[in-house]
Order: structure tokens, then sequence, then C-alpha cells
């Protein structure tokens, strides 16, 4: 699957390819939910995984964005509230 970078125009588009992607591959709840209190290895895994995910689907200046967040809900958190 090839979902073009989000660029600041394309947010819409971006959001609901990115979602079917995390759907498909059964990480969704990483950026549906809060870490559960009993967060494990695995739950890091792929929260690193679909951070990475977000971070490199991202043109330059939303990847700058990022630079300060720690988990892959922080980062979708951020990039909802600044353009939308």
């Amino acid at each position: 699957m090839s979902i073009p970078p989000l660029d600041g125009t394309n947010y819409g588009s971006w959001k609901k390819a990115m979602r079917i992607l995390f759907m498909r591959l059964n990480v969704l709840p990483i950026i549906d939910s809060e870490e559960p209190p009993d967060a494990n290895a695995l739950w890091d895994k792929c929260d690193r995984w679909v951070f990475s995910e977000i971070y490199f689907n991202c043109g330059k200046t939303e990847q700058e964005s990022l630079s300060d967040t720690m988990s892959a809900r922080e980062a979708w958190e951020t990039l909802a509230n600044r353009l939308v």
C-alpha cells in the first residue's frame, strides 16, 4: 500500500489511509486508546512501529512537528490538533 506523505493539505485522505493500514495490521488500538496500565513489551514494540509508520508517512514539516512526541497516540493527536 502506497500512502502519499502527509503534506498539510491532505490530512483527511492521509488519516483514512493510515487508519485502514493500522486496522489491517491489527494495531489500531495503539492510536485509538490510552496505553493500558498493564502495557507490556508487545504494546511497546507495536507503539514504536506505529509511531515510525506515522512519522515516515509525513512530509518534513509534519515530521518536525512530531519532534517532542513520545508515542504513536501522541503523534496522532499532535497531527490532528495541528491540521484539523
